[in-house]
């Protein structure tokens, strides 16, 4: 048994209507994600900047500060990612929260590696 459903006039003027007022939607909605594109390229170069400027204040703070603050450092930040990272938390989270780690045991290698360059006898 088929049921056969007849369009009236009206159903037949709407549709074309719906199918141009849903294009114009999209066309709009393109739009601002091509607006929205453009201003966040525009301001890149701030962005680059500033995160650059702040990675080099870190890194002069990470140079002059003492082994036993880096070795805290270090070892809170590790407790921190670790716990992000058994906690379920995002990986990009938990590889930004490992960034102070490395830069720290870094810098502690470094310096232990100095440490043994500069004593007569070192190894």
């Amino acid at each position: 048994m088929a049921i056969v459903t007849k369009l009236s006039t009206d159903d037949a003027t709407e549709e074309p209507t719906r199918v141009g007022s849903e294009k114009d939607a999209v066309s709009d909605m393109a739009g601002v994600v091509v607006s929205a594109a453009g201003d966040a390229v525009a301001k890149l170069p701030d962005i680059a900047a500033t995160t650059r400027s702040a990675f080099e204040d870190a890194n002069r703070r990470i140079q002059e500060g003492s082994d036993e603050m880096l070795t805290l450092g270090a070892a809170i930040s590790f407790g921190f990612a670790v716990g992000l990272l058994v906690g379920g938390a995002s990986r990009i989270l938990v590889a930004a929260a490992f960034v102070p780690v490395g830069m720290m045991g870094l810098t502690l290698l470094d310096r232990s590696r100095q440490t043994r360059a500069s004593t007569p006898g070192g190894l």
